[in-house]
């Protein structure tokens, strides 16, 4: 996809095209943040960005491409080290913009996850809890309860949902929920990847106070603990 979309700049008609057609435009920008290579995720948000600019209002934009801005930007912030605050309020900024245009469980989750790696107290903030109740909603109208549930990331956004509000009962029911769903192990992956980046970060924004809270560990705590190195230990094992 990135070697056609060069050739096709070379030809200054074709080019005009496909700068503006949305479809080329956001397969491109996605193959290069895959890819990864120098350079690639800024020229990938530089097409989107173009994209964004050349359109008058938000329906006239796939909330696709909206979302992946804010997914190569948490991208970016994440390779950092979490040092990259400048990408993670971006990244908040995108997904908070997809969420707004069309109020669905990906960037909802998404930004309720960054939301909570910059916020100390997220049970404090009220459009995390807007989130929270939207996202409830959502989920809602695929099952009555976890059991109903049956598709991977929507067990996978329960789980995070939970998680990032401490409630670690219903954590540790989605945990087992999705072992028994037997995913692909790139799935688990995904998920675990997300709570070590929320881990890391909340560590470096407080280590001191996280240390004086982790001296008093519930119960239900401690089963979480034992899902997340379970899973974890599962997923690179066979790596």
């Amino acid at each position: 996809m990135i070697k056609l979309n060069q050739r096709c700049e070379q030809l200054l008609e074709i080019a005009k095209k496909i700068r503006n057609n949305m479809m080329i435009s956001y397969l491109t920008a996605f193959a290069r943040s895959r890819r990864n290579e120098p350079g690639d995720r800024d020229e990938a948000l530089s097409i989107l960005e173009h994209l964004c600019h050349t359109k008058k209002t938000e329906s006239e934009l796939s909330n696709d491409v909206i979302c992946l801005c804010g997914r190569i930007y948490k991208d970016k912030y994440t390779e950092s080290f979490c040092q990259d605050q400048e990408s993670l309020d971006k990244a908040i900024e995108w997904y908070r913009r997809g969420f707004a245009a069309d109020p669905n469980i990906y960037a909802g989750i998404n930004l309720l996850f960054l939301l909570a790696i910059k916020t100390e107290d997220l049970k404090r903030n009220n459009e995390a809890y807007r989130i929270i109740i939207q996202l409830n909603a959502l989920l809602g109208k695929k099952g009555r309860s976890l059991r109903d549930l049956t598709d991977y990331w929507d067990v996978a956004t329960y789980f995070e949902l939970h998680a990032v509000q401490r409630d670690w009962s219903k954590a540790c029911l989605a945990a087992l929920h999705m072992y028994l769903l037997n995913p692909p192990i790139w799935y688990l992956k995904s998920t675990i990847n997300n709570l070590k980046i929320l881990h890391q970060a909340t560590r470096m924004r407080n280590q001191k106070k996280l240390q004086q809270q982790r001296s008093i560990i519930s119960d239900d705590e401690d089963v979480y603990s034992f899902w997340i190195d379970h899973q974890v230990h599962f997923v690179y094992e066979i790596i």
